[in-house]
């Protein structure tokens, strides 16, 4: 979806945030590296987009990646705190909404076909 972001933040007009915990970067996504598929991944990056990620190596590797800084960015561990979040059977919790869009065909479906 991000691919596109040029053409539809004018629209959601939001902050966007990527956050980000694979590490396929490091191996280009298995793909040759004149793929087309690889290339719309690398312009995601070069859009100054704030990103997070897990590791100081991850973000050098979607850096490399892209061949782009990406000066906007934060490392946060990826550490679970326990006592936090944890399995309870018995309790009922308050679910909290998380709204995250990943393929942009299906919302250009929704909002141009309805």
């Amino acid at each position: 979806m991000l691919s596109y972001y040029y053409c539809w933040k004018h629209i959601i007009k939001r902050p966007i945030l990527i956050s980000e915990h694979w590490s396929a970067y490091h191996f280009n996504f298995y793909m040759p590296w004149e793929s087309k598929k690889l290339e719309r991944i690398k312009k995601i990056f070069r859009q100054n987009i704030p990103i997070i990620t897990v590791s100081k190596t991850l973000l050098n590797d979607i850096e490399n990646f892209s061949n782009t800084q990406i000066p906007s960015s934060i490392i946060i561990p990826n550490v679970i705190d326990q006592s936090t979040f944890f399995y309870n059977k018995k309790e009922n919790n308050q679910v909290s909404t998380f709204f995250s869009v990943n393929h942009i065909g299906e919302i250009l479906k929704i909002l141009f076909l309805c």
